[in-house]
């Protein structure tokens, strides 16, 4: 897809509100599109499925991976201090570490759908 302004590609960028269609020219041209907005077409007949551009690199995933595992750890860590294990070392039915792994696995699909 091109922006309507500029010509350039528009990109799927990712800001505080979500994600959103925005232009690769950016700062120069600041034009976005809603995701789910009428701006984005269905896919034609016969076109090749394209995945959108994400103007994140592998080095910027693992970094915020490993921010959710250390934030995820924070947040079991808290919850065991307030509620304490069970008698088999659990947490909700979960050991400590599935529950860290479950939790972050959540902010990274809510972050970074595939």
């Amino acid at each position: 897809m091109d922006c309507e302004k500029c010509g350039s590609e528009m990109v799927i960028r990712t800001s505080a509100k979500g994600r959103f269609w925005g232009c690769q020219a950016y700062p120069d041209c600041k034009h976005t599109v809603p995701i789910k907005g009428k701006a984005v077409r269905e896919k034609e007949e016969g076109e090749a499925e394209v995945k959108p551009k994400v103007d994140w690199d592998a080095k910027d995933l693992r970094i915020v991976k490993e921010s959710l595992i250390a934030s995820a750890s924070r947040v079991v860590a808290a919850l065991i201090e307030k509620q304490g294990l069970d008698e088999k070392g659990e947490l909700k039915g979960q050991k400590p570490s599935e529950l860290v792994i479950g939790i972050a696995k959540k902010w990274m699909e809510w972050i970074y759908p595939e």
